[in-house]
């Protein structure tokens, strides 16, 4: 059932996006929708065994940390629906980070956020 409400949690992301526009919105909606585009990709994530909390967890370039990575890479890529998923709510979550970035009111998230 996660990986289904993950897939419907992508497919609410992938709305059209106009290249170069950022609509004007007030900062503290779009931090409330960062939050949620991270839950989304953290839960996509998750659906496929892909434990994000545990990868931030490891310590910074340590060995057991770049193995974490690769093989979330390999769990993420494949097959095509799964990469389309992920990569889908990756945009969304980057298009909205972009448009939050500006703001200090951002740090709030931590630092995944």
């Amino acid at each position: 059932m996660a990986a289904t409400t993950a897939e419907s949690e992508c497919r609410r992301c992938t709305a059209p996006q106009r290249r170069g526009t950022t609509p004007a919105r007030d900062k503290q909606q779009l931090v409330e929708e960062l939050r949620k585009a991270v839950e989304t990709v953290t839960v996509v994530c998750a659906s496929h065994g892909v434990a994000v909390e545990a990868m931030d967890a490891l310590a910074p370039a340590s060995l057991d940390r770049l193995s974490a990575i690769a093989d979330a890479e390999a769990r993420l890529v494949s097959p095509d629906a799964t990469r389309k998923g992920f990569l889908a709510a990756e945009r969304w979550l980057s298009a909205v980070f972009k448009a939050v970035k500006r703001s200090r009111r951002y740090r709030v998230l931590g630092a995944r956020g």
